[in-house]
């Protein structure tokens, strides 16, 4: 993860103009699931599951975040975030485009 300067502004260039690339704006809740799945590769065994005798650990990091709705309430899954930095899981829960990918 990259951090920049307080006087840096995601839309300006390093030249000083502004870029016609829109950054996304990082939630605690995005920053939460990035560091949520660093935590598990560092211990794999918390995503994993009992199959009878044996654990089974997976290699790939799916996390359910709780939105709440008009309908009520609802849990979209991200799927592997172990491939997105911050920004793109940012961008998935504010964009809605989590769904079956």
């Amino acid at each position: 993860m990259r951090w920049t300067p307080a006087n840096y502004s995601p839309g300006e260039n390093s030249f000083g103009g502004k870029s016609k690339r829109r950054a996304a704006k990082v939630t605690l809740t995005a920053l939460l699931a990035y560091l949520v799945v660093r935590a598990l590769r560092q211990h794999p065994l918390l995503n994993a599951r009992f199959d009878g005798d044996s654990i089974v650990v997976y290699d790939t990091f799916n996390i359910g975040v709780a939105v709440t709705t008009p309908q009520g309430l609802m849990v979209p899954v991200l799927h592997r975030l172990e491939a997105m930095s911050v920004t793109e899981i940012a961008r998935r829960l504010t964009g809605g485009r989590h769904r079956g990918t």
